[in-house]
């Protein structure tokens, strides 16, 4: 809105602003409207408008527990984060207009263009409706138009977009080593290289995410709890209910450990932690009495990470994970092949706090703090890390590990509002409409 439409929008009675603020889906048009006036900033912070708001856009059978203000800016995020995903090497991104760009390695036909090139700049992707949804996985990507369509390419299925047979209209899909979708009423539909087949149950999911292990899905359902698939043999399901700390809007899944982000803006991680992805802050699990950090073990209790402002948005990606508090700024941990998360320059001469980033930031940490942990490892188990444990006393190998194992604050120079992540490199989109790259992306 331009001056004089907003001195007429603040002359607007209560209820017919609020009817308007209702109704807009994008999070920065209406908290750009909310801060037009005192008066209409006290009806974006009235609880009472948020659930009603909540109950519009998501439902009212299962609502979360307290203010819902955050819940709903929580599963709203999760929509926007749909339009920017990393494979292992390639990338996708649907634009303000529905229109979606693919660049990165083409050897399989992933990209969709109906080529084997190697984009190194985006390219167009001709498709007949708006995009909604963009997963890339390994060697394939799917997308989700808003029609509810599901497209497939890459690998086996082609070098152009193919649809597959689903009755439902679909609002999101997650691939990986397998495919899963969910429809907009909650169903749930699976595949790896067959037909999409329904997930027989009677439990209705508002999310989900695909695994590296095949038969395995991860879901959460409309009453907030985390489910697992097992997808033994054809046809038979095994659906078991996995305690968590408190009530789960989202679930990430970052090949060998998931993630799951609360209600109330925490973030649980548990599975492998051998690039310090789980935050914990140290590489490995610590095996207690036997005095070493095994990198091969799983990590079966969930690690609370909260930070000073809540988290509104979790990506777990190939052994990094990323999150992006309510303040708008970004943290994260994890694998930093690649320099996907930061890339300093010139440590040795450095008495800054801050590092720079490439292309623009920065990364908070004292100098002193290497990112690289130096281990002395066997037979994948740390068997010493100096800094924490003294001085090598026997002989093993020793590497300089390229991660962060706790949560670090990452500066690019703009509002991040979707981050993803591949092997090697880190896509991010800013709020003022610019996609930003840092790391390497194979070629």
């Amino acid at each position: 809105m331009d001056s004089s439409q907003l001195a007429v929008f603040d002359l607007l009675p209560d209820e017919d602003v609020t009817k308007i603020l209702s109704k807009i889906e994008n999070l920065n048009d209406l908290f750009s409207l909310c801060r037009t006036s005192t008066r209409i900033a006290i009806i974006c912070q009235d609880s009472v408008f948020w659930k009603n708001k909540y109950k519009q856009d998501f439902g009212d059978k299962y609502l979360p527990e307290g203010d819902l203000k955050l819940p709903y800016i929580i599963r709203t995020k999760a929509k926007e984060s749909n339009l920017l995903s990393v494979g292992y090497d390639h990338a996708g991104m649907v634009d303000k207009n529905g229109v979606l760009f693919m660049w990165g390695n083409n050897k399989y036909g992933q990209l969709g263009d109906g080529t084997n090139l190697l984009r190194l700049e985006p390219v167009k992707i001709d498709l007949e409706s708006k995009v909604i949804c963009i997963s890339c996985g390994h060697q394939y990507t799917a997308a989700v138009t808003e029609k509810g369509e599901v497209l497939i390419w890459g690998d086996r299925r082609g070098k152009i977009p193919k649809k597959a047979n689903i009755p439902d209209k679909i609002i999101k899909i997650s691939i990986n080593k397998n495919t899963i979708a969910l429809s907009e009423n909650g169903l749930v539909y699976h595949w790896r290289s067959g037909k999409p087949e329904l997930l027989l149950t009677d439990i209705r999911m508002i999310d989900i995410a695909a695994t590296d292990n095949p038969p395995k899905y991860l879901m959460i359902s409309e009453d907030m709890k985390l489910y697992r698939a097992w997808i033994l043999r054809r046809n038979f399901i095994k659906l078991r209910m996995h305690p968590t700390p408190e009530q789960i809007l989202i679930v990430s899944n970052g090949g060998n450990y998931t993630g799951l982000l609360s209600v109330t803006g925490n973030v649980y991680l548990r599975g492998k932690n051998d690039a310090g992805q789980l935050g914990v802050g140290y590489p490995g699990v610590y095996v207690t009495g036997h005095n070493f950090y095994n990198m091969d073990m799983i990590m079966r209790d969930f690690n609370k990470i909260s930070l000073e402002s809540p988290i509104i948005l979790l990506s777990c990606r190939h052994s990094t994970t990323a999150v992006i508090t309510l303040n708008n700024k970004l943290y994260m941990w994890g694998s930093n092949l690649g320099n996907k998360i930061f890339i300093e320059k010139y440590r040795e001469n450095s008495t800054k706090t801050y590092q720079e980033l490439y292309p623009k930031g920065y990364f908070l940490a004292e100098p002193s703090n290497s990112p690289y942990i130096t281990i002395i490892y066997n037979d994948l188990k740390i068997r010493l890390i100096p800094s924490i444990l003294g001085n090598p006393t026997v002989n093993h190998t020793r590497m300089k590990y390229p991660s962060l194992t706790i949560p670090t604050q990452i500066d690019i120079g703009y509002p991040i509002v979707s981050i993803s992540i591949g092997e090697n490199v880190s896509f991010a989109k800013t709020a003022d409409g610019r996609l930003n790259r840092w790391g390497k992306l194979n070629s």
